[in-house]
């Protein structure tokens, strides 16, 4: 099961919150991203 969180993440300033964001969206499964079109493409692909 993949899961995409859509939002403007840059307000927050946690270093461990970027660190977190930055790893899942490496993987294959979370993904945290800007805007829905892109949440739409990243789990659209196999």
């Amino acid at each position: 099961m993949k899961i995409a969180i859509v939002g403007d993440f840059s307000v927050y300033n946690s270093k461990s919150l970027r660190d977190f964001i930055y790893e899942c969206n490496n993987g294959k499964d979370i993904f945290f991203l800007q805007d829905e079109n892109k949440a739409i493409e990243k789990l659209s692909t196999v």
